[in-house]
């Protein structure tokens, strides 16, 4: 079945993966100290935590899901792009947003709706589908805890916020990458700019925000029916290591990747992480805690650059002290702690 897609299109491709990388899994399984230390996961990592009955609800290009690193971490496959049947990924995006979220959280589950081509594009219809399954895969499947929107839309759309809402409605929390259209002022992009979402933007291993991640404030910040006024609301919300991160080198080719897409996904994890050590909280909880327990990098307060500061999964919660031993290594990483 050819698959139109829709005038309101955006590219996934605007992140970049380097090429290369090492096939080693051992090597592996120690790189993702960064972004794990960075955003407080290592002491829930470390008090027992690995994401462990949360599932992970993903749209994007699809996924490979015989990669080494996501081998057994796949709840559920569903292709909205076209007639083809199978979990697959002609792109590598899907992979790689789904090997960082398990690579934060391994106890974690991926369900995976395919609504990107192997371009890299997006057909907004099939984000429409893909959110109303992921409310309710059937099956069995268990609706996901955290939704991760990796890509953004060309411009407003209502169904979209909608479906947006009845997320936040059923209890789940939303993440979006806050887009790569940086340095300019009002560059957050849709969905990320809406209020329900958790928009993350990028910073470097120093702390640094990174040149291409998009600022706010944000105006199209309107109620669900479009009849409120507009006004400026300051976005991104929380801030994420996204600066050559290290791929697994059985997703998308391994490497070095770098964009808003990757620190989403990073915090999606960390989110994954929070649910499971408070089951109690739904996900727009889980969200408010986020913004108001990050630590404030960029002006003091929330600003249009850095949001309300990085993301520290750690202060939202106060973990139950570690088991003696497990916090030995390092670096956290796939395997090492879970």
């Amino acid at each position: 079945m050819l698959v139109v897609l829709a005038a309101s299109i955006a590219a996934l491709g605007s992140d970049s993966l380097g090429a290369g990388g090492s096939s080693d899994l051992k090597r592996e399984r120690v790189r993702y100290g960064f972004p794990a230390n960075q955003l407080g996961a290592r002491a829930l990592r470390c008090a027992g935590y690995d994401g462990s009955g949360v599932t992970v609800g993903i749209i994007d290009t699809g996924i490979a899901a015989r990669t080494p690193v996501l081998r057994g971490r796949l709840a559920g496959f569903r292709n909205f792009m076209e007639d083809r049947q199978g979990a697959f990924d002609d792109n590598g995006h899907g992979t790689a947003m789904a090997a960082f979220v398990t690579s934060i959280a391994p106890g974690s589950k991926v369900l995976m709706a395919r609504a990107g081509n192997a371009r890299g594009h997006v057909d907004v219809r099939a984000v429409q589908r893909a959110m109303s399954w992921l409310r309710n895969p059937g099956n069995g499947q268990r609706r996901p805890d955290v939704v991760l929107m990796s890509f953004r839309i060309g411009r407003e759309d209502v169904r979209m916020r909608r479906g947006i809402r009845k997320f936040q409605q059923n209890g789940i929390a939303v993440v979006a990458a806050a887009g790569n259209s940086g340095p300019g002022p009002r560059t957050v992009t849709t969905p990320a700019d809406y209020p329900e979402v958790l928009a993350v933007g990028a910073i470097d291993g120093g702390g640094r925000v990174a040149a291409f991640s998009s600022r706010g404030p944000v105006k199209r910040q309107r109620g669900p029916n479009y009849r409120t006024q507009s006004r400026f609301v300051v976005k991104p919300d929380v801030m994420a290591p996204g600066v050559r991160l290290d791929v697994p080198a059985q997703a998308r080719r391994g490497g070095k990747a770098t964009g808003t897409s990757h620190s989403a996904a990073v915090a999606a994890g960390a989110l994954a992480l929070a649910a499971q050590a408070r089951p109690d909280l739904s996900g727009p909880q889980l969200v408010q805690l986020a913004r108001l327990n990050a630590r404030d990098i960029g002006a003091k307060g929330r600003d249009p650059l850095t949001g309300y500061g990085r993301l520290d999964v750690a202060a939202m919660m106060h973990p139950r002290e570690p088991a003696r031993g497990r916090c030995g290594a390092r670096s956290l990483g796939v395997g090492l702690l879970g």
